[in-house]
Order: C-alpha cells, then structure tokens, then sequence
C-alpha cells in the first residue's frame, strides 16, 4: 500500500538527517543504535560528532591535512618495502599449497603479477577537487545535504569512463584496510600505518606483528572464495578448478568448526560460516608476515631480543596488541550475529593456535591450550 511506503520512505528520511538535527532527535535516535543495540552508555562529544559528520562528507580533503602532519616520505617507503615482502611470501605459498591445482596456480600467479599495493594516501596529483561543493557557516544539515548530493554526481561521473585502479575508497585517516577485487588492489590507509600497527622507527618484529598480518590478510583475499570471483583484471569470472574449490572448502571446513565453539558473550558462539572468509585471511595474514620476517632477517645483523624479548616473540605480541579493543557484551552479541569478522579476542587466540612457530617461541607444551597439536589451516 502506498501509506505503508510512504511512512517507510519517511521514516528513513528522517533517521537519516536525525544526527544533524535537534538535540531531541539526536538523542532518539541514540537511544536504539547506540545503546539497545552497542551498549554505549552516552553519546560523543559533540564537537567528535561534527567532525566525523566532515570526515564521512568531505575526507579525502580533511586526509590531506591528516598526512601532512602524521605519515612522513620515509614512513611511506619503509611500509612499501614491508607490503613488497609479505606480497613476495604470499607468492612463494600459492606455488607451494597443496589445495590448489596447477592450472589454477598459473592464474593466481598472473593475478599476482597485477596486484596494485597502494599505501598511505593518493598519488601527487590524484587527490579530489572539493571545488564545486558549496557550504555555509549557518546550516549544518544542509552543509551535508549538499555534500551528500556532491559525492552522488561524483560517483555518477565514473560511469563510461575507465576505471582509475588509483583512486582510494578510503580517506587516508581511516584505521582499516581493504583489498579491492574489482580493481585487484590492496589499500593500506595512513591511519593503519600508525602504532600499534606500525611503528616508522620501530622494531621490524613489531610492525611485521602487526601491519605486516594485516598485509597478508588484505592480500589472501585475492585468492580465497571471494577473490576467486574475479580475474587478475577484477571482472566476474570464476578462476578455480573444480579440485580446487573441492580442496578449499575441505580444508576450510576445520576452521569453520573452530570458530563455531568459540563464544561472544556467555552462551552466544559464533558463526563459523559467516566468519569464515576472514577467519582464514586472519589466520593466513600471520603466517605470511612470519615467513616474509624470517626471510627478511636471513643473513641480516639485527638485535634477536629488545628488553627480554626474543624477535619472535615480539612478532606475536605486537599481532595480540594491534587487537587490543574496549567492546561492550552488547555489541559482542550483535556481531556474532551480523559481523563477518570474529570478535577481537577469537581473532587473537583463535589465529595464535594454528600458528606453527608460537608454542615454540613461547615455549608451549604440546597438547596445552595455546598449543593445541591439531591445527586448522588453509594458508
């Protein structure tokens, strides 16, 4: 019935633009996302809320001012080298894994052969012009309205034109990463090449604990079910064998029975299926950053211990910080539920039990928690 879909289309009007309206609105609308469904006992400061209302609208030109103040030359051709290493690992496992065919390894190496790394923040001369967009200092709503309708003809703009493999779906300050399978792009933003996860002048264990697992994880998912849709040019074409993918989804058959005993909150376990994709990035991430480590380090006169510490063990400390996070029982339920990723503790201690060098490193006895005997792996 029209009334019926006129009261949805109001409705969403409205739940839309309530961050940018009256304190009232704010506050309903906060009352359900923020705390029935995240548990957050109060609202952002107003002036974090404004800002984030900049940074969703306009933050490719807010990134601009972000790493001219926070990530160096140096630290960018530092991160290079490190991604140039993980990605050189990651080539060395597909010749070598046993669920994948040869035929299909020809292609993973030709789809290798186009990954395009792009790291910290676009090219000179590759950033957006923010020109045509018009704001005022007197109505925040419309500010964002028009911003709104600015990126909308900006992505309408895209269409008949090549694709730019260049341009970043990201802003430079956003703590995250991604791999692109349209474009065959891995995509570290500045942010993510900040500590915990990177450290410019820092210990090489440490950042290949950390951003160096992120690295491996973006790029295993070119090759996993999900980059197994699209070819080494990212158009829609399956790549894989048929013993490939049978291979596949028996190896990842462990881990989604892994994951699945794992609990959220008390007496909520995961989604070993939902979380599978990433459970295996996860897992894959570490290990590829560990041998592309030891490859690295071979031949090379570097400190084996700092404060006590052997390297290997700073390794798999820097990947349990870089996960250190505050999330409240509430938001833990509804991630088990909706989230593809695991929560942060399983996506600690539940990658650390399949990784070949931990017992050894911190001297687990076989059979022991953290050092289980039987371990899952697709990597």
């Amino acid at each position: 019935p029209v009334s019926e879909w006129q009261a949805y289309l109001r409705f969403h009007a409205i739940d839309s633009a309530s961050n940018a309206l009256s304190k009232s609105f704010r506050d309903n609308r906060f009352a359900f996302y923020g705390t029935t469904l995240a548990g957050q006992p109060k609202q952002q400061d107003r002036w974090k809320q404004v800002l984030g209302g900049v940074n969703e609208s306009m933050g490719q030109g807010l990134g601009e001012l972000y790493v001219a103040k926070v990530f160096t030359p140096e630290a960018k051709q530092r991160a290079e080298e490190l991604v140039s290493n993980v990605r050189d690992a990651l080539k060395d496992r597909i010749e070598h894994l046993d669920w994948m065919s040869d035929a299909t390894k020809a292609k993973a190496i030709d789809k290798w052969n186009l990954f395009l790394p792009k790291i910290g923040y676009p090219d000179k001369g590759e950033w957006r012009d923010w020109a045509g967009l018009k704001i005022s200092p007197d109505n925040w709503y419309a500010n964002l309205e028009a911003a709104q309708k600015y990126n909308y003809d900006y992505d309408l703009s895209h269409i008949g034109k090549t694709t730019d493999r260049k341009e970043w779906g990201m802003t430079p300050q956003t703590v995250n990463a991604y791999y692109d399978p349209s474009t065959n792009t891995i995509n570290f933003p500045a942010a993510i090449l900040q500590p915990p996860f990177f450290y410019a002048n820092g210990d090489d264990p440490i950042n290949y604990g950390g951003i160096g697992a992120v690295i491996g994880h973006e790029a295993g998912h070119g090759f996993d079910d999900e980059g197994s849709q699209f070819d080494a040019a990212g158009n829609l074409r399956d790549w894989w064998s048929a013993s490939t993918k049978k291979q596949f989804a028996d190896a990842t058959k462990c881990v989604v029975d892994q994951y699945s005993q794992y609990e959220a909150v008390p007496g909520v376990k995961l989604d070993g299926k939902l979380t599978a994709g990433e459970n295996i990035a996860d897992n894959g991430g570490v290990k590829l950053a560990y041998e592309a480590y030891h490859t690295w380090r071979a031949g090379k006169d570097v400190p084996r211990t700092v404060e006590g510490y052997s390297d290997d063990q700073l390794y798999y400390l820097a990947y349990a910080q870089s996960w250190c996070e505050k999330v409240t029982p509430e938001l833990l339920e509804t991630m088990a539920h909706s989230n593809p990723h695991s929560p942060p503790m399983w996506r600690v201690n539940g990658v650390i039990v399949n990784q070949p060098g931990f017992g050894a490193a911190f001297s687990c006895k076989a059979g022991t928690p953290m050092n289980p005997g039987k371990t899952c792996g697709v990597w």
